[in-house]
């Protein structure tokens, strides 16, 4: 019996458990039967993103039944999986082969991986079988150049499963009764909501100390975000005010960076401090750039980090920054900040931070509340220098439009055909049985006979003859077996050795 485990990130930023299923299997039709339990539970609510292991099975059923969810995969278990089936082949070369890899998975142009990959296979040729089967065909779903940008909370692994499940295997015991599950799990829910009750104990009762830096120079904001955001989240974005304090900006004329800047080599993107995490000119593809009124270069103070992001503000109110932090997490990044030191056209509303981190008392009345929250600046617009003087209609058109990009049809167009193959032949088994049951078999091969004739014709050419299987089903009881056509048809079977000797069973 396998545990099946669900975890989301609720607006305390941590990790809570939602659903669970025990299970004979880890096949497809089972995550799926899974998934639609998960859907019927909760009134068809699509999530914004997945995160699961590469296992296949699963993989199918998220795509068949979340059609145009982003799904990610866990970096963990990549460079895992990655250790475990290529050290042993390479060696002594396995260093100089994670350089590679991660130089090709973290770098920010699709045009730039596709060449760093070729690269990679011809250096490592003793590879490339298992990362082109494991990994090139589902590269939206782990490479940097190909993730959509989109709210996703921070996360990149599925570390909070396995902890989940930590806990379970360290309660239970091969004795266990699934009451016993039961009731651990329960326990479990308990706690998660005690440590929630604590955290609005400690900031209500409190004693207020030392003032932050957010009061002192955005107490207008302070006060906002204090009213709107959970305590945890009201930390993370407080913390970013203070980080502005340690860097400068500078006016900048220029909208798109050099994709040849060095790359990290020896970890995941994501966890390198102030690295950008896209090029502007990707975020940008689709977006009138004529709204844009300033674009702010942003380093740290004293040249202690070479690293540098753009931040570009739009006449609606927009602003996005190449750590995409604004985006991905929904916290606005220190960038941001330092630049609304520098310019008036920089302005905050509540808005741009999702809904998902607010207080549960403000979701009860969020409309009323939004419209009444004010558009606010660090800066008076005398007080301002070296900045453009076009005026700022504050709508966010350009955010919503960011937020609501996903890249599906890159998606859809660089899914593997094993996954489309998998969503297919499930859905057509699905039919077969109902047909079956109902009776209805023979109508269900005409509409098939239909189907193959038309996209025949359209692929062929109304005037080329179109090879089709004739089944002839006389009645509910007699189905014509195919397998001898198929037989015949094949011209290059794939023949699977068997390893061992053989034996001869008596």
């Amino acid at each position: 019996m396998y545990l099946s485990v669900l975890m989301v990130k609720d607006n305390y930023g941590r990790f809570q458990n939602i659903a669970n299923a025990l299970v004979e299997d880890k096949i497809a039709s089972t995550y799926t039967w899974i998934l639609q339990c998960l859907m019927k539970a909760t009134d068809n609510i699509v999530p914004k993103a997945f995160w699961t292991d590469s296992k296949l099975g699963l993989i199918n059923a998220v795509s068949q039944i979340f059609l145009t969810m982003p799904h990610f995969y866990c970096l963990f278990h990549i460079w895992q999986n990655i250790i475990k089936n290529l050290k042993s082949k390479l060696e002594l070369r396995f260093h100089t082969f994670s350089k590679a890899f991660y130089l090709c998975r973290n770098v920010l142009s699709i045009e730039l991986f596709e060449q760093r990959w070729v690269f990679m296979i011809n250096e490592f040729p003793e590879c490339e079988h298992y990362i082109t089967r494991a990994l090139y065909g589902n590269r939206i779903s782990w490479a940097k150049a190909y993730m959509p940008f989109q709210f996703n909370s921070g996360i990149q692994s599925t570390q909070s499963v396995k902890s989940f499940n930590g806990f379970i295997k360290r309660s239970l015991n091969s004795a266990s009764t699934l009451c016993d599950i039961a009731e651990t799990i329960d326990k479990r829910h308990q706690e998660e909501f005690k440590y929630c009750q604590l955290t609005d104990i400690k900031v209500k009762y409190t004693p207020i100390g030392l003032p932050h830096l957010s009061f002192q120079f955005f107490s207008n904001v302070d006060a906002i975000i204090v009213k709107f955001l959970s305590p945890f989240i009201l930390s993370l974005q407080r913390y970013q005010i203070s980080q502005s304090f340690t860097y400068e900006g500078q006016l900048t004329s220029y909208l798109f960076e050099n994709l040849q800047a060095e790359t990290i080599d020896d970890n995941f993107i994501e966890e390198v401090v102030d690295k950008p995490q896209i090029t502007l000119k990707a975020i940008l593809d689709g977006i009138d750039t004529s709204n844009i009124i300033e674009v702010w270069r942003i380093i740290r103070i004293g040249g202690i980090s070479s690293k540098e992001n753009l931040a570009a503000l739009f006449s609606d109110g927009t602003h996005i920054c190449t750590c995409i932090e604004s985006i991905t997490k929904g916290i606005i990044c220190h960038h941001f900040w330092r630049v609304m030191l520098y310019s008036s056209t920089a302005r905050f509303h509540i808005s741009i931070i999702p809904i998902r981190w607010y207080k549960d008392e403000i979701l009860m009345k969020l409309d009323d509340i939004l419209d009444n929250s004010p558009v606010l600046t660090a800066l008076e617009s005398s007080t301002e220098v070296n900045t453009t003087s076009r005026t700022v209609d504050f709508t966010l058109q350009s955010l919503r439009q960011l937020q609501g990009s996903c890249h599906k049809e890159n998606a859809q167009r660089i899914i593997p055909q094993r996954n489309r193959f998998g969503v297919a032949f499930s859905t057509a088994k699905t039919a077969i049985n109902i047909a079956l049951e109902t009776g209805s078999d023979t109508e269900l091969v005409k509409l098939l006979k239909d189907f193959i004739l038309n996209k025949q014709r359209s692929r062929d050419g109304d005037g080329i003859e179109s090879k089709i299987i004739n089944v002839v089903v006389e009645s509910n009881s007699q189905i014509v077996s195919l397998q001898e056509n198929l037989i015949n048809q094949t011209t290059n079977p794939y023949v699977t050795k068997i390893r061992g000797a053989l034996r001869l069973l008596v």
